[in-house]
Formats: structure tokens, C-alpha cells, sequence
């Protein structure tokens, strides 16, 4: 895969990017002036480049001089010569030599997946309300095959990796979007759970609705690997198609299973079902932390890293304490 950068330079900084970019021997395809006073130049490259190129830029030049811009790109430029000075490349790596135990793609092309999954709001929101229906409609007809089908459509893995991300990564505002999302999201599916369980009549509780009330280690162990799959797939590009599933499977059954029994009127059950569910949320989480932090998935300017790092593990001591709170809940109701 290749990708096309576009640098947006003040003029004053742009024979020095050109002596830059010569040096690893890449060549220009585009050089022309932009607004303000800018420069626009667009080279191509491998995408396995492009994250120690746009490091470097960013980290020489700052902000304030320079912007960069990345886009896939399938097009062939032909005699375009889209390789790279290795000896000069290899001096930009000397000080990130990543011993990660999966090959994974380059942080800007994890960053773009990452926000792709958080693109398209409308769909996520119709997809919460169709898997939140047909989840009710299997835990009340005690039917396996129909919750099954309800996570196949269930759109969690989304916001839950992009949570992880941001507070791997340090980014503020998509900690934000994602928590507002996944939030959303669960108000809705918490929403449609009460109104089935208040309008639907059914005798006794049944045992797939039952069996998202208890909470062991297996139910967690699921969570824990759910967690880990969903970066895994995310960083390396493979399908997420199966790893939302198993996402979903974690999630979804339990979040409508406290609706419904709320809207029964069964108290008791209900928070033994959220309980479930919260757990599952802080495993997924802290085992998605731990996977992007495996994969050398973090700032890369060294304050940056710092402040992040702390960030972190202020917020994983929280969900810890969370997750031993609702440990101890559990074995008391017991």
C-alpha cells in the first residue's frame, strides 16, 4: 500500500523540507503555493515509511511552520520512483527500534482505522437499535441462535478500541467521542431493553436471561481476550468482522438483560446483570490498553509519552479498583 503525504510548509521552511525529502531520495509530485502564504508539496511513499517520515517532520519543523496530510492512494505513477534512502531512513529509526510481537501498521494508519470505525454515527446508532431488539427478543424467548444473531450485528468493537486508543495515545478529543458514542450507544440499548421488558408479558425469567446475571471468571476471561483481538485485528489490518462478535458477546446480552429485568421490576437481578456488564467494559478496556501499549502504540515525542503514560495509569488504577469493587459486590451477593 502506498500513501501520498501532503506537507503544507511556510515558505521560508521549504528549501529545507526539499533538501530533506531529496535526501531520502524521494521524489516530489506536486510543488505549489497554497493559501496563506503556504507552500503545498505532495510526495508518494510506502506505508511502512510513512510513520518515521511524518515523525520526524513534525518533531523538526513543529506545527507552527509545517502540516502533514496522509492519504492512501492505489494509483500508478509509474516511473514515480516511491522507495526510500535506506541508509538515511535507518537514522531516523535509530532512536524507535520497535520490538513489537506483531508486525503492525504504522500509527498514522492505526490512527485513520481508528477514527474510520467512529465515522459513520448514523449506522452505528441503527445497528445498536436493531442488535438491542433482537438481543430482547432472544433473552425473552430463551432462543441462543437469535443473541446470536443479535451480536453478529451488535457495532461495539468501534468505540471500545477507539477508547483504548486515545488514552494509549494521549489524544483528549477522541477520548471524548468515543466515551460519548459508547454511551450513547449503551443508553440506547438500556432504553430499548426497559420498553421491552415492561410491554412484553412472559411468565418466569428464562434461563438465557438468567445466565446473564452471574458473573465468574470465564464470563471476564472472555472479556479479557475480546479485548486483545479487537487491537490485534485493528493494528496488523486484519478482518473485525468475528472479534466484534466476540466484543458483542460480552456487551450486549448483558446491557439488554438489565434493561429487561428492569422493566420487570426485578431490582435485584438487574444490578447483578449490570454488574456483568461494567466488568466486562473495564476487562475489554484494560486488556486493549495493555495490547496497544505490547504494540509500541503511543506518542512518540518523549514529554508526550511522559504525560500519557501517567494518564494511563491513573486511569487503569481507577477501572482496577472498579473491577475489585464490583468483585467484592459479587462475592457478597453470594
Amino acid at each position: 500500500m502506498k500513501k501520498i503525504l501532503r506537507i503544507l510548509c511556510k515558505d521560508p521552511s521549504e528549501e529545507e523540507l526539499l533538501v530533506f525529502l531529496k535526501s531520502l531520495n524521494l521524489e516530489i509530485i506536486a510543488n505549489y503555493p497554497s493559501i496563506k502564504g503556504e507552500r503545498s508539496i505532495e510526495i508518494v511513499l510506502k506505508e511502512e515509511y510513512v510513520e518515521e517520515v511524518v515523525y520526524y517532520l513534525k518533531k523538526h519543523f513543529g506545527p507552527a511552520r509545517l502540516k502533514v496530510f496522509t492519504q492512501e492512494t492505489h494509483i500508478d505513477f509509474g516511473k514515480i520512483n516511491t522507495d526510500i534512502n535506506l541508509e538515511r531512513y535507518k537514522i531516523l529509526v535509530n532512536a524507535h527500534k520497535t520490538t513489537t510481537p506483531f508486525k503492525r501498521k504504522s500509527l498514522t494508519a492505526i490512527d485513520g482505522a481508528v477514527r474510520d470505525g467512529l465515522s459513520n454515527i448514523s449506522y452505528y446508532y441503527a445497528m445498536i437499535i436493531l442488535s438491542s431488539i433482537v438481543a430482547g427478543a432472544g433473552l425473552i424467548g430463551n432462543s441462543p441462535a437469535v443473541i446470536i444473531g443479535s451480536m453478529v450485528i451488535a457495532p461495539l468493537l468501534g468505540p471500545n478500541v477507539a477508547l483504548a486508543f486515545s488514552i494509549s495515545v494521549g489524544d483528549v478529543n477522541l477520548f471524548k467521542e468515543s466515551i460519548k458514542h459508547f454511551l450513547f450507544g449503551v443508553l440506547i440499548a438500556l432504553s430499548l431493553g426497559i420498553v421491552q421488558g415492561l410491554v412484553i408479558q412472559f411468565p418466569e425469567n428464562t434461563h438465557e436471561l438468567l445466565s446473564r446475571t452471574n458473573i465468574g471468571f470465564l464470563d471476564l476471561l472472555l472479556a479479557f481476550c475480546s479485548g486483545i483481538a479487537g487491537v490485534l485485528s485493528l493494528v496488523i489490518g486484519a478482518n473485525s468482522t468475528l472479534v466484534g462478535v466476540m466484543i458483542a458477546v460480552a456487551l450486549m446480552p448483558p446491557l439488554v438483560s438489565f434493561g429487561i429485568l428492569l422493566g420487570r421490576g426485578d431490582g435485584v437481578l438487574a444490578l447483578s446483570a449490570f454488574l456483568l456488564f461494567l466488568a466486562n467494559v473495564i476487562v475489554i478496556n484494560l486488556a486493549g490498553i495493555l495490547t496497544f501499549r505490547l504494540e509500541e502504540v503511543e506518542p512518540r515525542q518523549y514529554f508526550h509519552q511522559q504525560v500519557t503514560r501517567k494518564q494511563a495509569k491513573m486511569l487503569i488504577r481507577i477501572w482496577l479498583i472498579a473491577l475489585a469493587f464490583i468483585s467484592v459486590i459479587i462475592f457478597l451477593k453470594k
